[in-house]
């Protein structure tokens, strides 16, 4: 039985073999930035930053620099773009786009955190809820960034 190759691994391959990386045929490349990933979201879930940081408590203005965020400016952490996601609404796809497009890592199941907020989100539940499921499993300020 043959395994098939993820994306990933196909590019792994092509860039092992590759004689340069221009010439590497790369498919599947983050092209989006952060900036027009959380526009994108805000846009399609009809909401904004005030919405946002009425829910998380995360600043207005601070969720609105971030719709206009620059490579080369400091990231913002991880948990505070699961949160912001969830408080808009994203779905799992929508909220590990985001985090593919700030160049961080998907949500992991095999994370425990990560694997309540994957369950948490595919089973409809709110980010009060989701608090709630991370906070009874020892996760209190998880969605916070601390």
């Amino acid at each position: 039985m043959r395994k098939i190759m993820t994306q990933t691994e196909i590019n792994n391959k092509k860039l092992l073999n590759a004689p340069s990386f221009e010439k590497a045929d790369l498919e599947g490349m983050v092209t989006e930035n952060l900036a027009e990933a959380l526009t994108d979201l805000f846009q399609k879930k009809k909401t904004n930053a005030s919405r946002i940081s009425g829910i998380t408590g995360i600043s207005r203005s601070y969720v609105s620099e971030l719709q206009g965020f620059k490579r080369g400016h400091k990231k913002p952490g991880r948990n505070v773009l699961i949160s912001i996601c969830i408080a808009a609404k994203g779905n799992l796809e929508e909220t590990n786009h985001v985090l593919k497009c700030a160049r961080m890592k998907d949500l992991y199941s095999r994370d425990e955190a990560d694997a309540i907020i994957i369950w948490a989100l595919s089973h409809g539940k709110d980010y009060y809820e989701i608090l709630e499921l991370l906070s009874t499993n020892g996760y209190d300020n998880y969605l916070r960034g601390e």
